[in-house]
């Protein structure tokens, strides 16, 4: 049951994994090249629409110049001398009528007199009016008279007008009248026709629309802002994409300053974008569906050999016991899995194993540190008054007889006082060693001494020594004076092992280890082991050896063995105790391979003088 559920559990995040991991790519691929396609397209319609605005606004500037330019002309014709008589013979209508006709002029032309009234025109229904132009008196002082759209005083239509005076040649140019040409803007939607799919639209100075096409376009309740003052380039209007410009005039006629718009649909105008859009959904649907059975097919293949990997998994966690491991059926990312797995067993066990050994570390430190400031009061308050004792025994083993008892007595309390000042020493050095003076140093040299020193002795006890010392053991930074007290004092205690002699093994190395203060980094050490054929430490004393005044020897104080695992901790090493074959215990010191330049850890020397500290560094 729990199997079948794992199994599942695996497919469906299997499944769902490499589908987010195919389907995030296309989607993202997708969306880019959707925007990308848009953008770009979008930008090229608006260049288009651009280029038309501008067609259309050229057109409109030269139908308004053209009909300013024929204003002018029709009021210097030789028929409008006529004005003076009333055109009663209708030549002035008549000539209108045939220019209304032949420029398939939109609007009316008419001639006025000095009085404004209406003399001639194309319209009939028109001749005979006296409108009220407020601008006429202006047109006859001889100024040509320019009018933005406006409703006609004589119609009612929506036009544009040109009022020109009249001058008679045989007056000498006097004015007789005015010419006044309306333009019925209504007109200006013929220049935007023959444009498929696109809205036009002419907004006056102020922003009131002129006239649009088709009648019925989003244009017609709409005003520019800023009155007018819409800069020419792109527009927005809701639904569509549009382009403005500017009227500006041509030749000598400055325009009437009116903007002019074209736009199309934006759902029409980018409806192939769209298509694609909709083609790519199709293909990411096929797309989904095809990975769905390939992943399913291939995940549920994939759990079968996960299967044992899952359970072993799971028993781990639940009993704590990494005996078990996995095994490799296969060559491929699974085989490789339950193999990287089972190296993760080890490398677990061998990290379980590291971290007990720091927690005991720890607590060993907790209590040396307390028992060092004990130990340091203690040997502060009981040196004096012991060597007042001492010194006073001293004198009476003197002036007594040594033979006697009261001699024999007093010389007792002066070797006891001796004895007692050896232990205050070992007191003081356990609780304050000295801070290490770090120097170049051979470990082969330091071992050479340490047994020239102690041979006699070991040799006396029957004890035979081996040394095999690598010959190619560099140097390295430490405190040499230190590490032969802690040569001494595992020497002095392997020799003790061995009351009826034995064999004594020294040998020095160069390894590669993992750290107790970093059990994730594999560090370069000088390996000293000292081993011996005694009567060995049993397993449940070994975690016990380093603790202060722990001993198994009836003369011994217990801090021959703490003093040297604290010295070698202070020089940034360990030790470790490990039992001998057959017999015996053996020693091993590790000692960091450091920089000989500055003193550092080889490890450290690079980042401390990246950062530019200067801890480490120690005068020689």
């Amino acid at each position: 049951m729990i199997i079948e559920k794992i199994k599942e559990n695996l497919v469906l995040k299997t499944t769902v994994v490499f589908l987010a991991a195919a389907m995030v790519p296309y989607i993202l691929a997708s969306i880019f090249f959707y925007q990308s396609s848009r953008k770009a397209l979008y930008n090229e319609i608006v260049k288009g629409l651009r280029t038309e605005t501008g067609l259309v606004r050229d057109a409109i500037d030269a139908r308004t110049s053209l009909l300013r330019s024929n204003a002018l002309a029709w009021a210097d014709l030789e028929v409008m001398k006529d004005i003076l008589t009333d055109d009663v013979d209708k030549r002035i209508s008549d000539v209108f009528e045939s220019l209304v006709k032949d420029y398939s002029l939109e609007g009316d032309i008419y001639a006025l007199n000095l009085d404004g009234r209406i003399v001639a025109s194309n319209d009939p229904a028109a001749t005979g009016k006296t409108p009220r132009l407020k601008w006429l008196g202006r047109v006859l002082s001889g100024e040509i008279v320019e009018l933005d759209t406006h409703t006609s005083e004589i119609d009612g239509s929506t036009v544009i007008s040109f009022a020109v005076p009249v001058r008679s040649p045989f007056l000498g140019m006097k004015i007789i009248g005015a010419l006044l040409l309306d333009y019925k803007v209504e007109g200006l939607k013929k220049i935007a026709l023959g444009r498929d799919a696109t809205l036009v639209a002419i907004f006056d100075r102020h922003g009131n629309i002129i006239t649009a096409t088709p009648d019925k376009s989003p244009f017609e309740q709409m005003k520019l802002d800023a009155a007018g003052g819409q800069e020419e380039g792109s527009l927005k209007v809701a639904g569509h994409i549009a382009a403005i410009a500017r009227t500006r005039g041509y030749y000598d006629f400055r325009g009437f300053d009116w903007s002019v718009v074209v736009a199309v649909e934006e759902e029409k105008a980018l409806y192939p974008i769209k298509k694609i859009e909709r083609a790519s959904i199709a293909a990411g649907v096929v797309g989904v569906i095809f990975i769905l059975g390939l992943v399913t097919a291939f995940a549920r293949r994939t759990a079968r050999p996960l299967r044992e990997l899952s359970e072993t998994a799971i028993h781990i966690a639940n009993t704590k016991d990494f005996s078990f491991s996995v095994k490799a059926t296969t060559t491929d990312e699974v085989g490789r899995l339950a193999e990287a797995f089972n190296r993760m067993i080890v490398e677990v066990k061998r990290y379980i194993q590291r971290i007990r050994e720091m927690e005991e570390d720890m607590r060993r430190a907790d209590r040396l540190s307390a028992l060092g400031e004990l130990s340091a009061g203690m040997a502060h308050e009981l040196k004096n008054p012991l060597g007042v004792i001492k010194s006073s025994a001293e004198i009476l083993t003197k002036k007594l007889d040594a033979n006697e008892a009261a001699g024999r007595l007093a010389s007792a309390i002066s070797e006891e006082a001796g004895r007692l000042e050896k232990l205050l020493e070992a007191f003081l050095k356990f609780a304050r060693p000295g801070p290490p003076q770090m120097e170049p140093c051979n470990l082969n040299d330091a071992v050479d001494k340490v047994l020239t020193l102690l041979e006699p002795q070991i040799t006396k006890e029957g004890i035979t020594v081996e040394k095999r010392l690598d010959p190619a053991l560099p140097s390295i930074y430490t405190d040499g004076n230190q590490f032969q007290q802690v040569l001494v004092n595992i020497i002095i205690n392997a020799a003790q092992a061995m009351p009826g002699g034995g064999r004594l093994a020294i040998t020095t190395a160069k390894a590669v280890e993992y750290s107790p203060m970093e059990p994730s980094k594999r560090s370069d050490v000088v390996v000293v082991a000292v081993s011996d054929t005694g009567v060995g430490i049993s397993p449940e004393l070994r975690d016990r050896i380093f603790n202060p005044f722990f001993t198994t020897k009836e003369k011994g104080t217990g801090l021959g063995l703490t003093i040297a695992h604290r010295i070698v901790e202070a020089l940034g090493g360990w030790v470790k105790i490990e039992e001998a074959r057959p017999s015996g215990t053996v020693f091993r010191i590790y000692l960091p391979m450091n920089d000989l330049r500055s003193g550092r850890h080889a490890d450290q020397a690079a980042d401390a003088e990246g950062t530019g500290g200067s801890e480490g560094k120690v005068k020689a």
